[in-house]
């Protein structure tokens, strides 16, 4: 993923007030929802809506992405943006080939939360955010599976969100205390939340048996990924 070492100086300036709190979890882990928890919890907080050419999905609120054309135009304007120093990053996603990514406008608050691919945070720890506050968000593989298979999607795209998912996970284990383990549990979204708060305003958290959960969930999704989702 290319985060853009050459950002212009206003650009720079700005981003250097802000700090940056990557959402990472498998799919239909609850990161939006608790995303929109936390803004109704604390105003300091805000959900940073990234750019997109993929198209809005039937069932997906208009504000989740800014909907940008999937054309050669497009691609050569976001290129073009990037040498400039007026976007931060951009990612073409692994599975689907759309490119997603953000601009300095799209960090509004103090705190600046984004669901996004394990792949990127390191480079949202390098770009020049006054600090970058990792969440792995996790839940008990029951409660998972019944979130993820109520979105009802085509198998070869829960196949992908399946990988997506391990990946992720994979990725936080291996982390250390680079990132905070948070459990969504059902009918506990408001403490989950809480949590996030806390960690990203830099006190400390108890995250219990988070890492074993997200442990348990791996073996899961590895196991569904093995018997093709079924």
């Amino acid at each position: 993923m290319p985060f853009n070492e050459s950002l212009a100086p206003s650009v720079a300036q700005e981003l250097a007030k802000k700090v940056i709190v990557p959402i990472i979890g498998p799919s239909g882990i609850g990161k939006s929802t608790v995303m929109q928890t936390i803004c109704s919890l604390d105003d300091r907080f805000s959900h940073s809506t990234a750019f997109t050419t993929r198209p809005q999905r039937s069932n997906e609120p208009s504000d989740a992405y800014h909907f940008l054309p999937n054309t050669p135009e497009q691609y050569a304007q976001i290129q073009q943006d990037f040498e400039d120093g007026t976007i931060i990053q951009y990612v073409e996603h692994p599975t689907t080939g759309h490119i997603y990514g953000t601009y300095v406008t799209d960090y509004t608050n103090e705190y600046n939360m984004l669901a996004t691919l394990s792949n990127t945070v390191g480079g949202f720890r390098s770009v020049g955010f006054v600090a970058c506050r990792a969440v792995m968000l996790v839940a008990t593989a029951a409660e998972w599976r019944h979130r993820f298979f109520a979105r009802n999607m085509p198998e070869v795209e829960a196949e992908k969100r399946i990988a997506e998912g391990i990946t992720s996970i994979e990725w936080g284990l291996g982390q250390g205390d680079a990132v905070a383990w948070i459990t969504n549990a059902n009918g506990k979204l408001t403490e989950a939340s809480k949590q996030i708060i806390s960690y990203s305003t830099g006190d400390e958290i108890t995250q219990d048996n988070a890492r074993y959960i997200a442990e348990q969930l791996l073996d899961a999704l590895k196991a569904m990924e093995a018997q093709n989702v079924e």
